[in-house]
């Protein structure tokens, strides 16, 4: 049922674009980038009118091999056992890299209104260590589609270690 929400979504919106952020993803065409300059990390954000796109990619100093290793142990552990899974959360599987999907509300540690709920996706990097955070901000269940679509969309450059 949620895929055939998406294509029917995909064309009233018409044609998307792809984006080439050192990864690749796919947004509606009226989502422009932000330049944004991170301090110890890879930082950007998109927007609309309708919502906002921000990505954090961490490198292997700020996120260890090791750490993420455990990361992605844990999510397979979850994706095996959906008991151990909160709320919202999902376990997916993004350019084959597992990854944790989850739909909330904000929380101040994103600001305030006006978008009333956030899509996240964290794809810990187990070969090489570092990660990549994605948060969409939007405030209706179209904007969740969008969300899940965007995020359906990664694809990296390299292949996945």
């Amino acid at each position: 049922m949620l895929l055939l929400a998406l294509v029917i979504a995909a064309r009233a919106e018409g044609e998307w674009k792809t984006v080439d952020l050192g990864f690749v993803l796919s947004v509606p065409p009226d989502w422009e980038q932000v330049k944004e300059r991170g301090i110890d990390s890879y930082v950007g954000r998109l927007k609309s009118k309708d919502a906002e796109l921000t990505f954090d990619e961490a490198g292997s100093f700020m996120y260890s091999a090791g750490e993420a290793r455990l990361a992605v142990a844990n999510l397979k552990r979850k994706a095996r056992n959906p008991k151990l899974l909160k709320v919202g959360e999902e376990i997916w599987i993004v350019d084959g890299r597992v990854a944790d999907f989850s739909i909330r509300k904000p929380d101040f540690a994103y600001g305030v209104p006006p978008f009333t709920n956030v899509a996240t996706l964290f794809v810990p990097y187990k070969g090489s260590g570092g990660s990549l955070s994605i948060a969409i901000f939007y405030r209706s269940k179209d904007g969740e589609l969008t969300a899940r679509r965007i995020l359906q969309s990664v694809v990296w450059k390299k292949a996945p270690k």
